[in-house]
């Protein structure tokens, strides 16, 4: 009896071709599709299990990851690569058939996480930082009770 094993289970996969198979994925497809505000659900629902709550229930603008200047200048294909780099030196990519079926899953949900992280986050963060910042320091309010209080001890001390 003869051993038949298909060729997707004899050739492992390169480093451009796990590149090139998450540059084509959804969620980069959505984001670079500027007539999408909010990305589609994902087969693998990774927005889902990185906010561990439903994907429904956050509204994850797009446009704010398009318009994010990172302040250290890293590319979304630097993080693509990144990524890719970290699962080869771990791991390794496998043959076809596992990458499909195992590791991409993985390296589609890391790089969500990673976008997430890295662009929708601050730009997020940012705004509530400021509108709390003008809520805070307004007069009367606590914050600028606390200045006035503070500046009183440090005038009197001189």
């Amino acid at each position: 009896m003869m051993d038949y094993s298909p060729s997707y289970n004899q050739c492992s996969v390169s480093k451009d071709f796990a590149c090139k198979s998450l540059k084509s994925s959804q969620f980069l497809q959505d984001l670079n599709n500027n007539n999408i505000k909010y990305p589609r659900k994902d087969p693998y629902d990774a927005i889902s299990k990185i906010i561990k709550t439903n994907s429904s229930k956050i509204n994850i603008d797009l446009d704010k990851i398009r318009t994010y200047k990172h302040p250290s200048s890293i590319t979304i294909d630097n993080i693509i690569i990144d990524i890719v780099n970290k699962e080869i030196n771990r791991c390794g990519l496998g043959s076809l058939q596992c990458f499909v079926t195992f590791v991409y899953p993985k390296l589609y949900c890391k790089l969500v996480e990673e976008i997430l992280n890295q662009y929708w986050l601050p730009a997020t963060l940012s705004v509530f930082q400021n509108s709390f910042k003008r809520w805070y320091y307004a007069p009367g309010n606590k914050g600028y009770i606390n200045c006035i209080k503070s500046y009183n001890i440090l005038s009197t001390n001189k």
